[in-house]
């Protein structure tokens, strides 16, 4: 058993020394291995942690998306089943899914239903660290596929999680999620408008209370605008940018002979709202072309084991936001069209 444990971290170790073109010719000994561990046995559950780092390093070292890193997918939805220990890796290893395989990876059979039970385990049962990492994966596949990430996280109930623990945080109930969580939450639901504000309207409609829940949605996205987290201005900065064009998006076109209540809640607040743009507006259009960066998690030095490839990992990220909708879109004449 010491022996596979040193294969494993020495596979790792050589897929990182001879670099992409290389790594690939180890992915037949590689991903065999790591399936052999998460074949249910108590045996091998101490070789878990140097699995996934081996797995998460072939992903970010791989070229393109490969058909048969599907066929090994489904084996990380036990991990979680007993324990939260290993879900920081298990969300950077799904991150990375979407990542390099973008809808191909999404139209596999069964990898949707893998996401969906991940997430109930998650989302809104984590810590707030925990949380952050979970929040990689619904950022890369709202990123990624916003109209099947939006579909898939309403069928399976996750908006509707998130809506709840936005109306507690609110509320300010015992136990709420903290700020620093609701502030990743209202990511996924800025996505969520941009791509369906009537979706995101009838997930409301099944909140309890649900005539208020979407005034409170909009005046946390008031509230928490300028909230500080650690990571670094150019994140915060595309974070208000996609807030802002999820919000301007809610705006009703003069002939609507309806108005849903989350535009009626962001009329109501709408003089918020303009003057937050203001503010954030020179700051956004300065940092557009140069320093806009995406979300992304700082490593703890305790997880030194699973930082390998971090610079492909980087170029990722950049390529995923070259693509995003909150990157690519004209904040200025997206407001100036809703205001004519």
């Amino acid at each position: 058993e010491l022996l596979r444990d040193n294969a494993l971290s020495i596979l790792s170790s050589v897929a990182v020394a001879v670099g992409k073109r290389e790594a690939e010719k180890l992915h037949q000994v590689a991903f065999s291995m790591i399936e052999n561990v998460f074949v249910e046995s108590e045996e091998n559950l101490y070789l878990v942690k140097d699995a996934l780092s081996l797995w998460l390093t072939l992903l970010r070292l791989s070229q393109s998306y490969q058909n048969y890193f599907g066929s090994i997918f489904p084996r990380i939805q036990g991990i979680l089943d007993n324990d939260l220990e290993h879900v920081k890796s298990v969300m950077m290893v799904m991150e990375c899914y979407i990542l390099i395989g973008g809808d191909v990876f999404l139209s596999q059979e069964g990898n949707g239903e893998t996401i969906l039970k991940l997430l109930h385990f998650t989302v809104g049962e984590v810590r707030p660290k925990g949380a952050m990492y979970v929040a990689l994966v619904l950022e890369a596949l709202l990123r990624a596929c916003p109209e099947k990430g939006v579909a898939l996280l309403n069928r399976g109930g996750i908006l509707e999680k998130l809506v709840l623990s936005c109306e507690a945080n609110y509320n300010d109930e015992k136990q709420c999620e903290p700020d620093r969580v609701i502030v990743l939450y209202l990511n996924t639901i800025a996505r969520t408008i941009l791509q369906s504000p009537q979706l995101f309207n009838n997930v409301l409609l099944k909140i309890q209370h649900s005539a208020t829940a979407g005034q409170h949605v909009i005046e946390l996205f008031i509230r928490l605008f300028n909230h500080e987290r650690n990571y670094g201005t150019a994140d915060k900065l595309l974070r208000q940018k996609l807030w802002l064009l999820s919000l301007f998006s809610l705006l009703p076109e003069s002939s609507a002979t309806t108005i849903s209540q989350l535009s009626t809640g962001l009329l109501n607040s709408f003089d918020q709202v303009l003057s937050l743009f203001l503010d954030a507006f020179r700051y956004i259009v300065r940092s557009d072309s140069v320093a806009l960066a995406p979300y992304s998690v700082d490593y703890d030095s305790e997880e030194e084991t699973v930082i390998s490839g971090s610079e492909e990992y980087s170029a990722l990220l950049q390529r995923a936001m070259f693509q995003d909708i909150a990157y690519t879109t004209d904040l200025a004449a997206c407001f100036k069209s809703k205001m004519s």
